[in-house]
This record gives C-alpha cells, structure tokens and sequence, in this order.
C-alpha cells in the first residue's frame, strides 16, 4: 500500500482543519480581539496590555483542547471537549515549560554574562533552532499519551526522518520568521496605517495559527504512519 504524498497529506490536512467551523470561528473572533488589544492606547500603555495579556493567555490554555479535538478525529475516537481538556491542558503547559526553559536560559545567559557583546538576534535565532528542533515533540505527547520522553522520542523521530520533514521543517521555519517579523516591525506598521496594521496582525495571526493546526494533523499522521510498516502492493 503506498503512503500519500506530503502534498496529498497536506491537503487533507488542510481540508480537516477548514471544516471545523468551531475552530475557524474561534481563530476569528480571538484573532480580532488580539489584533484590536494590540493598538497602542497613548493615555495608558498598560491599560492597553492588559486585555491582550488575557487573550494570549486564554488562547494558551485553548491550543492543547484543539490538538485533542484534532487527535481524536485522525484517531477516530470520540470525547467530550472537557474531557479532552482535563486530559491535556496541565500535561501539555508543564511540556511547554520542559521544552522552553533551558532555550530561554541558553538565550539570555550570554546577555547576562557579556551584555556588551549580546545581539538581541541571538535570543531570537536560539528559540526559533529549538522550535525547529522539537516539531515532533507536541505530535508525540499526543500520540504516545505521555509527556515523559516526549522531547527525547520528538527529537529523534525528526532526525531519523529529516528528508520527509524537512519541507514541513521549511513550513515552520517561514511561519516562525514571519511571525517574528511582524513583532520586530510591530510599531513601524502602526505608524505606517492603522488599517494596514490591523490586516497584517490579524492575517498573520489568522494564517500561522491555521498553518500550526495543519502541521499538527500532518504530524501526527506521519507518526502513526511510522509506526505502520509499508505493505506491498498488490
């Protein structure tokens, strides 16, 4: 039996996110608050903030619950969303913590010994290395239901299977460097076009959250494809 190509692959995975209309709702009801919340406010800045603080917040706990919600459909089973949500926030909080924590001190810590010399494009290249590194690290806690030896299994499953991941390594890679560009240019397009940076954040947003989701079905199927021998055709 031959396996679907990525393109293939990707379609699909594309079309299964597209027709969750709970899920594109979500993206764009969050995605107006983020990007209105993010106009700076000249009477007082962290008036402003804090509203965005708690969308960011809420979208954070919201991820792991839509990865489930995805899990179980390429799985074929069924849960109820607060179950899923029980399942998964707290495991999937803790692996963020475990997978970011030594890139955060590996990126500030040179600023902290030498801040002279310290490129604040260093910290940025070193969390983007780590998430290229660690693609298959949330497709796995998924899959293997554990967070234990997610990152190591994560790891060495992209390392054992570069040349079919590296177009969806090349995927993250213009995700995370968009996403980081419109951080670094954030206040340039504000002054630039109120409207003009009200589509740029929003479709942004909109389009790497999509994207995020589609890795993640694509991901996922790809572990359970390895884990299934080819058969021969017939």
């Amino acid at each position: 039996m031959t396996k679907p190509s990525l393109y293939t692959l990707f379609m699909t995975s594309l079309g299964l996110v597209l027709t969750s209309p709970s899920v594109v709702w979500w993206l764009l009801i969050t995605g107006i608050l983020r990007t209105l919340f993010s106009l700076p406010d000249p009477a007082n800045e962290s008036v402003a903030s804090f509203p965005l603080i708690i969308v960011f917040l809420i979208t954070t706990v919201a991820t792991p619950v839509i990865y489930g919600f995805y899990y179980e459909k390429i799985d074929g089973s069924s849960t109820s969303l607060k179950n899923i949500a029980r399942s998964h926030i707290v495991n999937y909080l803790v692996l963020l913590l475990r997978m970011y924590l030594p890139p955060l001190a590996i990126a500030i810590l040179p600023g902290v010994l030498n801040p002279q010399a310290y490129h604040p494009g260093y910290f940025h290249l070193t969390l983007v290395f780590f998430s290229l590194l660690y693609l298959y690290v949330i497709p796995t806690y998924y899959h293997s239901g554990s967070q234990r030896g997610a990152i190591g299994s994560g790891i060495q499953t992209l390392l054992q299977n570069l040349t079919i991941s590296t177009p969806l390594l090349l995927i993250l890679l213009g995700l995370e460097t968009t996403i980081l560009l419109s951080h670094l240019y954030h206040e340039e397009i504000i002054t630039r076009s109120t409207q003009f940076f009200l589509v740029v954040d929003f479709g942004v947003y909109f389009i790497a959250s999509l994207i995020d989701f589609v890795l993640f079905v694509i991901l996922v199927t790809l572990l359970k494809s390895y884990d299934t021998p080819d058969e021969p055709d017939t």
